[in-house]
């Protein structure tokens, strides 16, 4: 058995029993299962319109000549959804942290702007004040659409970027260039929901074609794990989404991006195909790779993290791996 296969097997396990054993929240059972050490740094910076932006810092904070990582979380999920990373990466280099609009301590976007613009904000805040010059960007899902959006427009801030399961449009109007998108029926259906129901309930319905892992247990057990996130953040953050950032078109920008890019899409995510990385390949100018990952659902990060991990580490630091010996 390959030591990924002997990974998804032991998960799988052990979520079965903390599902079947759980005296706290999913979430707790959840956070134990990573080995994540205590942040070194967390703060509030303020931003005009009288905001603030949140960020937890993990890692190294030492000048080891190792470009940072920030990490731009989605919906519904929050920022601790990146543990299976930290937990990898933490001892690599500094690990910074954001909170976009709306979680942890950063605001709700101010009267008359938008959603996307304001996390690109959050992220520059977060960085000017942890005097970042550059850093590699990994965005995921909605967090993944500001980080296109960054690069098109601060290229010098973004060393390379990654998204996972992300899209510059996430709203098709039967437009032969970009069939991918929510329709205006579906996008109606969501607008409702988040007007008469609470966003347990909202959230369910969104992970229907969102979790599709192939193990039943970890399933279960993740899609309570993420209605716990969005809990503590509350619908605001989804709101914005079907009534803000879903209805953004940032195709035409995608043609300014010249960092290195890597876009990782999965095999059995229906909320954004994988021929949309496809397609993102051909219209950035940068120099681009696509990694499809097989039978791997839209919360890949999560649900095959070894795999991802190894992703990502060989993108941000390539190494040659001819031999097995050093």
């Amino acid at each position: 058995m390959s030591s990924v296969k002997l990974f998804r097997s032991l998960l799988c396990t052990m979520l079965a029993w903390a599902a079947a054993n759980n005296n706290g929240s999913a979430f707790q059972e959840w956070v134990s299962n990573f080995d994540v050490d205590p942040p070194v740094n967390s703060g509030i910076v303020p931003m005009a319109l009288n905001a603030q932006a949140s960020y937890t810092v993990y890692g190294s904070t030492s000048d080891e000549g190792e470009t940072p990582i920030l990490w731009v979380h989605g919906l519904p999920v929050n920022s601790t959804s990146w543990y299976p990373q930290l937990e990898y990466f933490q001892h690599k280099t500094q690990n910074i942290v954001v909170d976009l609009a709306g979680c942890g301590s950063t605001s709700q976007v101010p009267a008359g702007v938008n959603i996307t613009d304001f996390d690109i904000d959050v992220c520059l805040a977060v960085l000017d004040h942890l005097n970042v010059s550059q850093a590699i960007v990994v965005g995921f899902a909605s967090g993944g659409h500001p980080v296109l959006r960054l690069a098109a427009r601060h290229p010098d801030r973004v060393l390379k970027f990654v998204v996972i399961n992300s899209s510059p449009r996430f709203r098709t109007t039967g437009d032969p260039d970009w069939p991918w998108g929510f329709n205006d029926t579906v996008i109606a259906k969501f607008q409702h929901l988040i007007d008469t129901e609470d966003v347990a309930s909202v959230v369910r319905t969104l992970l229907i074609p969102a979790l599709k892992d192939p193990c039943p247990d970890e399933t279960t057990f993740l899609q309570q794990v993420i209605v716990d996130m969005a809990e503590n953040s509350g619908i605001y953050p989804v709101r914005e989404f079907w009534h803000d950032m879903c209805f953004d078109d940032d195709v035409a920008l995608m043609s300014n991006i010249t960092s290195p890019a890597l876009f990782i899409t999965s095999s059995q995510s229906t909320v954004v195909p994988f021929d949309v990385a496809y397609k993102l390949r051909t219209l950035v100018n940068g120099t681009s790779a696509v990694v499809e990952v097989s039978a791997a659902d839209h919360f890949v990060f999560m649900t095959q993290a070894p795999i991802v991990n190894h992703i990502l580490d060989q993108f941000m630091a390539p190494q040659c791996h001819l031999y097995n010996h050093p």
